[in-house]
């Protein structure tokens, strides 16, 4: 009888410790999905975000190239009323000091903008090398795990 009762005892000793393994394993099996959901989230925002940044970007080259044009259009008129004498004959001053202020106008312009880019290049960077960050976590945690 008590042979009887030990055996019984280990067996639902036994049976126990399958249940939790198989309790640990779901656990664990959830945890992974959710880690992976997480990770695939996060993946789409930050894609989400660079995209986001390369339309920006595309917009301040665009910007850039248009106030490179409208400075050389600019730079032709200055050095027109630099050279062509008016009625009176002589040059206007005033327009040519008017075409100067404005060319370096552009250019502060252009270089802010300029700036601009640089800055949203390096956040597109940043944010790539973060893209491939959860990649590599991702496939990391899809590798199986030694016992």
């Amino acid at each position: 009888a008590a042979l009887k009762d030990t055996v019984i005892e280990r067996l639902k000793e036994q049976e126990q410790r399958m249940l939790l393994d198989v309790q640990l394993q779901r656990e664990q099996s959830a945890l992974e999905s959710l880690a992976e959901e997480e990770a695939g989230y996060s993946e789409k925002v930050l894609l989400q975000q660079l995209e986001e940044m390369r339309q920006e970007s595309e917009w301040k080259s665009t910007v850039i190239a248009r106030l490179q044009e409208r400075e050389h259009r600019l730079q032709e008129d200055l050095e027109a009323a630099q050279t062509k004498p008016t009625h009176g004959g002589h040059v206007d001053g005033a327009l040519v000091e008017a075409l100067q202020m404005e060319n370096a106008h552009l250019r502060q312009k252009q270089q802010r903008v300029g700036s601009a880019l640089r800055r949203t290049q390096q956040a597109e960077r940043e944010l790539l090398q973060e893209v491939a960050g959860l990649r590599a976590e991702g496939a990391a945690a899809e590798q199986p795990v030694g016992d």
